[in-house]
């Protein structure tokens, strides 16, 4: 009989733990690595390059001469999107408190103050060599907008319900962050190579913050594999399109590629997750 009763509890423990989400640190501590590498060399070639500043400089040109139709509303909608979501982030960490989640909620804050710093620092030291291109004589990599406004999203993804469907959470976050990268370089606040620059400096702190909460790290497969294919179609679109001599009425090329290059990051970011508590060490 009480063996019997044993061998029922084993079963229910067993089948509630293979319910329990796989712990992903090993794909965080993955997704930090490729992050950081990726920004290493996002600024060796935009940045420290003749040829990545020309680059670099076209795009934005490109882009801009669409983005001045709209310079005032894409002007307003970059301020009002990072003043919304620092008070819907500050509203969803005083909501984890009082579920006591408080080591997520502390390690969301943590996440977004440290890649503000790095981001405001990095664009101060960081050298830019004057060549003989258009655009800003100082550096402007990376976006600090921009890498708190991705900090953020992270962090909402964190805090949300995760009740919530993970695909329309996933998508949404997205979508805005890609509104504020648009927004960032169609007001001529910051080159494309900053924004992309600010999005890797962010999933590198995000990544890196998940894997040390203390908790599982819950990883979306989909959307961690789906990052490195959308870098790699961005990447041709932008190749194609400069080899081509950017052809009039091609500007959406432009875009597209900018964006996907935008996007890659993004989803590294928000495809981790904590999840539960770990149970402690035998």
């Amino acid at each position: 009989m009480v063996a019997g009763v044993g061998a029922d509890r084993t079963r229910g423990v067993t089948s509630a733990a293979r319910l329990e989400p796989a712990d992903d640190r090993t794909a965080a501590w993955r997704v930090a690595a490729i992050s950081a590498g990726s920004l290493v060399a996002a600024y060796a070639f935009l940045v420290l390059t003749p040829a990545g500043q020309v680059f670099d400089a076209d795009t934005l040109g490109e882009i801009r001469e669409l983005g001045v139709r709209a310079d005032r509303v894409l002007n307003m909608v970059r301020e009002l999107l990072l003043v919304g979501l620092i008070a819907y982030v500050a509203v969803l960490v005083v909501v984890a408190l009082w579920q006591r989640r408080v080591r997520v909620a502390v390690t969301a804050v943590l996440m977004v103050v440290v890649t503000a710093a790095l981001s405001t620092a990095a664009k101060g030291l960081l050298p830019r060599p004057a060549y003989e291109v258009a655009g800003y004589p100082w550096n402007t990599f990376p976006s600090d907008h921009m890498a708190a406004t991705v900090s953020l999203l992270v962090a909402a993804n964190w805090l949300l319900p995760g009740s919530l469907p993970a695909r329309a959470r996933t998508v949404s976050l997205a979508v805005t962050g890609l509104v504020s990268g648009w927004a960032q370089v169609a007001t001529h606040a910051h080159r494309q190579s900053d924004v992309i620059g600010a999005t890797l400096l962010a999933a590198t702190v995000a990544a890196v913050a998940a894997a040390t909460t203390g908790r599982k790290v819950v990883g979306s497969r989909r959307t961690l594999t789906l990052a490195p294919w959308t870098a790699t179609v961005g990447l041709l679109v932008l190749l194609v399109w400069r080899t081509l001599g950017w052809p009039a009425g091609t500007w959406w090329a432009g875009i597209a590629g900018a964006e996907l290059l935008v996007l890659a990051p993004l989803l590294l970011a928000l495809g981790l997750r904590p999840g539960s508590r770990r149970p402690p060490r035998a």
